[in-house]
């Protein structure tokens, strides 16, 4: 008998346990059980010796399945392929990650390792995601790949973060005449992890974290603690020479997209039934914004889980001092914001289109 998984078999692709950190005799392996490719008992056990092992089928690995580690060196997902986050995966050392039109990409909670599929773009890395209207690149839910979800159906895995090296509006930054390189953490992670990972900020307004285009994340916002879930898209200083089109986040269980600072432009923006706000902008956010579409859904009675806040929350700054420069300047042009409908149960937030506060200096043009 061949004791190898089959080709195709799902021990290729299940989540597995994550290795104990601390503990470097164990090695990663790609799949789950004793065998993957290779049959390690031929040629010298007695099992074999007496024609009980069987290794006459080619058996291959397939490409994808679940990311084992962080992405250190340039690396392409291919549409052949299916790939599985079940933990926080870095892009680092200023690495590109190429995903090419048609990818799937599935987030999940890993239970035993108390960890969750996120996908994360470094300062100085980048992400080059660029679908196309016939074949865009999917980010959603393990779960979607055996069930028909729901807007029930929020904070099933992460989100997607990229982080640059933009200024943000804190004390001695440019604008002020300093020359102070400000960083802070992006929300959305327990405190105590690597904060090198997860910060953002920096002197570069031009930074150029990538591209992402037809691109639709779904079914995100994993809460790792009371209040505090991940963003469909969270954006950390941003530069504007990362280009983002096309965009869908769909049924988060927080913001659809984030701006915390940074000057990237983004247009055909669609952020559809999430439930916190659909655009979010803090930290002096001063892109440009062009087709920005925003639909809110009801919660309670009509059993689509927790309803969505308002249409927009926009924020200058939230350093100690607020009325610190830069201001959110951002400039939108030709935006649709659709309410949950006048028979919403329970949130009002729901039907508003903006909460504006804290020298938040932008403006909307249709």
């Amino acid at each position: 008998k061949d004791p190898r998984p089959t080709n195709g078999s799902s021990l290729w692709t299940a989540a597995r346990t994550a290795l104990p950190a601390d503990d470097d005799f164990f090695v990663e392996a790609n799949y789950r059980g004793a065998f993957g490719e290779d049959n390690w008992l031929k040629g010298w056990t007695y099992l074999d010796a007496k024609g009980l092992v069987d290794d006459s089928e080619v058996i291959t690995a397939p490409a994808g399945g679940v990311v084992a580690g962080n992405i250190t060196t340039d690396t392409t997902w291919s549409a052949s392929n299916e790939y599985i986050l079940d933990k926080p995966i870095f892009v680092i050392d200023g690495a590109t990650l190429t995903i090419e039109a048609g990818t799937t990409i599935y987030g999940t909670e890993n239970l035993d390792a108390g960890t969750f599929g996120s996908l994360i773009v470094t300062r100085g890395s980048k992400i080059n995601a660029v679908g196309t209207a016939e074949a865009p690149i999917v980010f959603t839910a393990l779960d979607a790949k055996t069930a028909d979800l729901t807007l029930d159906d929020t904070s099933l895995w992460g989100g997607i973060i990229i982080l640059g090296k933009a200024i943000l509006n804190d004390a001695g930054n440019p604008f002020l005449g300093g020359d102070t390189l400000n960083e802070r953490v992006i929300e959305g992670f327990p405190s105590g992890g690597n904060d090198d990972l997860v910060s953002y900020g920096g002197l570069d307004d031009k930074d150029n974290s990538g591209e992402l285009k037809y691109v639709s994340i779904r079914y995100g916002g994993y809460e790792f603690a009371a209040n505090n879930e991940i963003n469909g898209l969270t954006l950390g200083a941003v530069g504007s020479g990362t280009k983002i089109s096309y965009v869908e986040v769909y049924n988060n269980s927080d913001d659809g997209i984030e701006f915390f600072g940074g000057t990237v432009d983004t247009h055909h923006m669609v952020m559809a039934f999430n439930e916190d706000e659909s655009f979010d902008i803090d930290q002096g956010y001063r892109g440009r914004g062009q087709f920005w579409f925003a639909i809110q859904k009801d919660g309670g009675a009509d059993g689509t889980g927790t309803g969505s806040n308002y249409g927009g929350e926009h924020d200058g700054g939230d350093s100690p001092t607020k009325t610190l420069e830069p201001f959110a300047r951002v400039k939108v042009y030709n935006a649709t914001w659709l309410g949950a409908g006048a028979d919403a149960t329970e949130y009002g937030q729901s039907n508003y289109a903006f909460r504006l506060k804290d020298n938040f200096a932008g403006q909307y043009y249709n």
